[in-house]
């Protein structure tokens, strides 16, 4: 029974001490650590305890606050920020930056709102400064829209502007100069029409790269130009039918108005000229018309004829009533004297 006793006593007392790892401690140096030349601690052959802790390494320093031979480092003193000083220079130049790009961008010259040291300065340089701007940003509209001009009048468009007010610029030059190539390319076109047409050249087919624009061109002149030759064919057609006094029932009716038109035109022609030609006989001059008359020359030589005859009739019945009317008159006459015998 005792010795039963005594084991579990050694048992308990083993039991209550806490393990080596974690609480012994033995004698330190100077630095707070001893040597384990057994490595009961499993940390080596040297390990620390400083004051009383549990056997550590200081690989980064004490992890124990006030531990160790190492300890954070004591941060420094931050020195104190100083507010930096206004100039009237930078002032000046501040103004003189925003007045510049607020005139080249066609802002408002209302758009500064600074107020603070040296306010005064700062509107003067950015008023100078915003009329700079806006005279160097007109001075390349101006420039923009030339480029665009040069540029329309070739067909070629080339708008190498970011900037918004430019690229307008660009654009307003090469409409205008573009209307000025196109214009140009349509009475081309128009002449070249005209010119198939009267030379008796057939109607173009034009390749697919030609704009469609001057292809409708060319057709509407050339159909036009086609019309107004046919009708004035037709019309001169007509002017000679009227000279001959005669009409045409099988006529185009595309150009029937154009030939009544030459018609009417040849028979009043022809009912004027065969009236001269009667009072150039009967005044007793030599008959002559236009060779353009000659179709008709026997019918104005026959007015002319006709004339002379009419001349010759009256001239013989006015000598005739002369004659008689100076018998009469002799014959009073004498009448008269017998009565005063």
């Amino acid at each position: 029974m005792k010795k039963r006793l005594i084991i579990f006593t050694t048992i308990a007392i083993l039991f209550s001490q806490p393990f080596a790892v974690d609480a012994h401690q033995g004698r330190t140096d100077s630095s707070g650590g001893h040597r384990d030349n057994k490595n009961k601690s499993g940390l080596g052959p040297y390990h620390y305890h400083c004051g009383g802790h549990p056997a550590h390494l200081h690989t980064n320093g004490c992890p124990y606050k006030g531990g160790g031979e190492s300890s954070a480092p004591t941060p420094k003193p931050q020195t104190p920020r100083t507010k930096p000083q206004i100039t009237k220079e930078s002032i000046v130049k501040k103004g003189a930056e925003e007045g510049y790009n607020a005139g080249y961008y066609m802002k408002e010259n209302d758009g500064y709102n600074y107020s603070g040291e040296y306010s005064q300065e700062y509107r003067e340089a950015y008023n100078s400064a915003f009329n700079k701007g806006r005279e160097k940003i007109e001075t390349k509209k101006l420039e923009a829209k030339e480029n665009g001009y040069n540029d329309g009048i070739i067909n070629k468009y080339n708008n190498i502007y970011d900037q918004e007010v430019l690229t307008n610029s660009y654009k307003d030059g090469f409409d205008q100069g573009n209307e000025e190539y196109k214009n140009k390319k349509i009475k081309e076109y128009e002449e070249l029409a005209i010119n198939d047409c009267k030379n008796n050249i057939e109607i173009r087919d034009f390749s697919k790269d030609i704009d469609s624009i001057y292809v409708d061109v060319y057709n509407e002149a050339y159909t036009k130009e086609y019309d107004r030759i046919k009708n004035e064919e037709y019309e001169k057609k007509g002017y000679n039918d009227g000279i001959l006094d005669k009409y045409n029932n099988e006529v185009d009716s595309l150009y029937l108005e154009s030939y009544k038109k030459g018609h009417q035109r040849g028979i009043d022609e022809r009912n004027l000229i065969m009236k001269e030609c009667f009072d150039m006989g009967y005044e007793g001059k030599d008959l002559n018309f236009n060779k353009e008359y000659e179709p008709i020359k026997e019918i104005l030589e026959k007015e002319y004829n006709k004339g002379k005859k009419q001349q010759e009739k009256e001239s013989i019945m006015g000598a005739g009533v002369l004659g008689a009317g100076t018998i009469v008159g002799v014959g009073v006459i004498r009448n008269v004297k017998k009565r005063k015998k």
